[in-house]
């Protein structure tokens, strides 16, 4: 396995009693070539302002850069914002409320070197809330037909950030959910495969106000 630099790109909007957590688990990955990008958009809260200096302070071995804008301009134009500085070849990105296993960046990166057509590489999927949690697959993108039915790809994924700037990044006037759907349709090629792992690798969050649960009434509703 080759030690490529991974960008792990967190964010942060609304996400100050979650972010430490969802830090913790990228610190610490067995796969530690890594830097760590921040993204608070637009949001004062005091106490996830508080965070995110604790979480650069104390951060020693890994580099951790923060991005930080003045209005909510949305989950596509942060990650745009953080893949364009991103060093690494390949990224990882990562809601700040979700969190992953310590094997999951080793196993995406080991995918990627290997195969040169994969590009994108995601987990199965534990969802949880306050109350409990339960093991739900919902990831049925085996193919890109699937795939363009809507079928859920996490936003927790490792892919080559050389295919973000062939597509073009991440549409910023999507707003609801859609914009992970729209860019991963926009990476299909031809001679090119995602590949699913068939381990629990991450841990989705799922709240009331979960983005997911408004792209699949948007989606129900088109």
């Amino acid at each position: 396995m080759s030690n490529n630099l991974v960008s792990v790109i967190i964010t942060c909007h609304g996400k100050a009693n979650f972010i430490a957590k969802s830090v913790k688990s990228i610190i610490n990955q067995t796969y530690q070539n890594i830097e760590i990008i921040m993204a608070n958009d637009g949001d004062n809260d005091p106490l996830l302002l508080r965070q995110l200096d604790e979480i650069k302070s104390k951060s020693k071995d890994i580099t951790v850069k923060t991005i930080i804008t003045n209005n909510n301009r949305g989950v596509s134009h942060c990650r745009n914002q953080c893949i364009e500085i991103a060093e690494g070849d390949y990224i990882f990105t990562l809601d700040g409320d979700d969190f992953t296993h310590p094997e999951y960046l080793t196993k995406c990166v080991q995918i990627l070197d290997n195969d040169i057509n994969s590009q994108l590489v995601y987990s199965l999927v534990i969802m949880f809330n306050a109350e409990k949690n339960w093991p739900k697959i919902r990831i049925l993108a085996k193919d890109h037909e699937n795939l363009i039915a809507a079928a859920y790809i996490p936003s927790a994924h490792m892919f080559r950030k050389s295919d973000w700037i062939r597509v073009g990044g991440y549409n910023e006037k999507l707003l609801k959910g859609e914009e992970d759907w729209d860019f991963n349709i926009k990476r299909i090629l031809p001679d090119k495969k995602f590949v699913r792992i068939n381990e629990y690798f991450m841990f989705y969050r799922q709240t009331n106000n979960s983005r997911q649960k408004e792209f699949d009434k948007s989606l129900c509703s088109k």
